[in-house]
Parts: C-alpha cells; structure tokens; sequence
C-alpha cells in the first residue's frame, strides 16, 4: 500500500510544529559557539548576520514573536531550505523591540569591515568585537587639577585684562 504524500511536502522541508510559524517571527535567539543564549534581536539583524555569513547553517536559532526566550532552538538548516533566504522577511519588516548589537560576532577569519566592530582575538576567541572607546574615568585628582588649572586661567585674565589708569602709571 502507497501513501500520497502531497505535493508541498516533497519540495519543501516542513519546520518543526514547535518551532511556530518562522516565517513570522519578528525577534530572534541564537546560541552562541559558548553555548549562551544571545537575543532577542530582530529579522533585520539576522539576515544581515546570515547574509555576511556569521550564521551557519548548523548555528541553532529560535522564533520569538514578543521577545520572549524561547525553551528549545535548532539548527538554522532544519527551520530554512537551502534554497530559501533565512529571515529575509527581516530585510524590511519593521520592530517594535529595540535590541542592542552583540558585544561579539564569532567569525573564523576577516571578513570586511563590519560597521561599529573591530576583528581581533580576545576573550571570546577569533572574531568581531563591538568597537567601544574606553568610558572617561574621573577621579578626585582630576577634578583638583580641572579646578587649579580654572583658578590659573582665571587669575591671568585678572591680571592681564584690566589696563591702569592711574596718574603715576599713566605718565
């Protein structure tokens, strides 16, 4: 006895139930190469991230339609043919929700310029670290010198903006 299998189902890979409708989710999860979680960041971001090839397809991912962290997470493969444009639906959908950029973008070898970023090994390993200058650092030795280097100016102008009109130096 055969079984009609129909036809979408043979040219396309169906997603599993659990993973929700992808096509759909606005925010993402990824799990890092330390196996920690990292989100929610919007379709945008991903596509650009898998367009630039920092997401493999065995890079596991999941759904969030409202920020939510989801419980389980798949390989990219399993939830998009290869023949399909992963989270291209980012490319001009909109977001409500505003997450920052990852601190690191695992890369295994320069890949261009990724804007905000810098390619270095450090403690995540090889790859994009945002580029971030080092915060002021103000310390009570700065603030005295900002105060005596205000109280020298001060007393030149004093000394050097008022003329003498006096009759001995006027002579």
């Amino acid at each position: 006895m055969s079984v009609a299998i129909p036809e979408d189902c043979t040219r396309r890979r169906m997603a599993p139930a659990a993973a929700g409708d992808v096509g759909a989710a606005p925010f993402w999860y990824y799990v890092d190469n330390s196996g920690s979680q990292q989100g929610p960041f919007g379709t945008a971001h991903m596509h650009s991230w898998h367009a630039a090839g920092y997401l493999l397809p065995t890079t596991k991912v999941a759904a969030s339609y409202y920020g939510e962290v989801p419980d389980e997470f798949w390989p990219l493969a399993d939830l998009f043919e290869a023949s399909e444009l992963p989270f291209a639906n980012g490319a001009a959908a909109p977001a409500t929700l505003v997450a920052p950029d990852p601190d690191f973008v695992e890369a295994a070898r320069f890949s261009g310029e990724l804007r905000g970023y810098i390619f270095k090994a450090d403690d995540y390993g090889l790859g994009y670290y945002k580029d971030q200058p080092p915060p002021p650092r103000v310390t009570l030795e700065s603030i005295k010198e900002e105060q005596r280097a205000k109280r020298v100016k001060a007393a030149a102008i004093l000394r050097n903006d008022m003329p003498k009109f006096d009759s001995i130096s006027s002579s």
